[in-house]
């Protein structure tokens, strides 16, 4: 649902004339375009940071080291051409070159206030488009709304998607694994904000360090803001615009749950018959272990029959206890395995903790 946040005469004539942000290839219901999963989450940190963020592509294989590219073998050069002159507006768009070897234009189009659309051509026709909303909620928190589109080729070809998050795959699990995807980006950025508040005397640009072609547009994005944009988010009058304190506790710099889950009703019902599976799982672990216990107490008790009698030499009494005892017993070992590993997976509904040096 797209709002126009203001009210009166001159508001209503001007949400009119203007066009929401939209994705143009959903809008075409064509069987070339398929649609995956949106997400939804709270981040902590401001709208500017993730918008900085989306317009750095180079850090990719340096953040998402492991999921998406490799910090050791990635780091190639490359330069980013203006392709789309700023206003305050339409925003800007930078084009990478050169590209990967599978890809013929890679384009990075912000547009304003809201979105990043990037888009890479892959060289047989098909694209990749993510479509990366963000918008700020309060001082230091933006909200993140984004999802993957990828248009087929002319053979009817679907290009891969975004590491592992463009595979096939139910709505709630693209949830739950964009926490390990989104958490590398928030260790940074999140600090990286409350660092620069402080630094900061005047311009951005004389707070940081950006001597790379790859910093283009990320200074093109502050320079937009700055000279576009009024300089800052316009909050409320009376709302307190100080960020908060840097997060130095890792169960709330990482909470999924109340960013997220709480909020998801999809998550939240995949959370549920996750939880019911692992009863399950432990139920049939004791079951499992019960009919063990039967058959153990039932092979001992054949066994000194049998040994009393003297009715089978002594080495055949080894085989006891019976085949059926070992079957029980490792389905037992497996049910509590898998009540443990279902234990561990739900842990990802309320908190995901990351750190860069375990990601080596």
């Amino acid at each position: 649902m797209w709002v126009w946040a203001e009210s009166g005469s001159e508001a209503q004539l001007e949400s009119q004339l203007r066009t929401p942000r939209i994705i143009p290839e959903l809008e075409e219901n064509s069987n070339r375009v398929v649609h995956l999963f949106w997400n939804i989450r709270d981040l902590p940190y401001g709208w500017d940071f993730f918008m900085e963020n989306v317009a750095d592509p180079a850090h990719v294989p340096v953040y998402h080291h492991g999921l998406v590219g490799n910090r050791y073998k990635d780091a190639n050069y490359y330069d980013m051409l203006c392709i789309k002159q700023m206003s305050t507006q339409e925003g800007f768009s930078f084009e990478i070159t050169p590209t990967a070897p599978t890809i013929s234009q890679a384009i990075h189009d912000f547009q304003p206030p809201c979105q990043m659309r990037i888009v890479s051509t892959s060289k047989d026709g098909g694209k990749l488009i993510l479509a990366l909303y963000a918008t700020p909620t309060r001082p230091g928190w933006c909200r993140h709304i984004g999802c993957q589109v990828l248009v087929k080729n002319e053979m009817g070809k679907t290009p891969k998607g975004l590491g592992v998050f463009g595979l096939p795959m139910p709505t709630w699990l693209g949830h739950v694994l964009s926490s390990l995807f989104l958490h590398q980006d928030l260790v940074f950025l999140h600090y990286q904000q409350k660092i620069l508040a402080k630094r900061q005397k005047g311009q951005w640009v004389n707070a940081v360090y950006t001597p790379n072609p790859q910093d283009k547009m990320v200074i093109a994005f502050r320079q937009w803001l700055e000279k576009k944009a009024g300089g800052s988010i316009p909050w409320a009058s009376g709302c307190n615009t100080d960020f908060p304190l840097p997060e130095l506790d890792k169960q709330k710099l990482f909470d999924v749950w109340t960013t997220h889950t709480q909020h998801c009703q999809v998550c939240k019902d995949a959370l549920k018959n996750i939880k019911r599976l692992r009863v399950l799982a432990y139920g049939l672990s004791i079951l499992c272990l019960s009919v063990a216990v039967i058959l153990d107490a039932r092979a001992i008790a054949v066994k000194a029959a049998l040994a009393s009698a003297n009715q089978i030499p002594e080495s055949l009494l080894k085989i006891f206890p019976h085949t059926g005892f070992w079957w029980a017993l490792g389905g037992a070992t497996s049910f509590v395995l898998l009540g443990y590993l279902l234990d561990k997976f739900s842990c990802l509904f309320y908190v995901y903790e990351f750190e860069h040096p375990h990601n080596d």
